[in-house]
């Protein structure tokens, strides 16, 4: 595998539809091995408010296998997490 794309997305759950607050690619260029672990704790967002808010992540990857792209499924976190923003 090569040139794989980390991508993570951080939402805030709303009353009418999710709105994305946060969005990070991690690039890993060249030859990737088999097992290796690839980290992205960079993502985060800032509260701005002191409303109780739910967040969510999603994240995917692609990458480059032979001559072909390939992609990963979108995987969503288990739960969502209730934050006390400005406390």
């Amino acid at each position: 595998m090569r040139n794989l794309v980390l991508t993570v997305e951080i939402y805030k759950i709303g009353f009418f539809r999710d709105q994305k607050v946060a969005d990070e690619k991690e690039a890993e260029p060249g030859l990737i091995f088999a097992n290796k672990v690839i980290k992205n704790e960079k993502t985060y967002f800032k509260c701005t408010n002191t409303k109780r808010s739910r967040y969510y992540g999603i994240a995917f990857a692609t990458a480059t296998m032979g001559r072909k792209f390939v992609k990963t499924f979108h995987v969503i976190t288990e739960k969502t997490i209730a934050l006390n923003c400005g406390n």
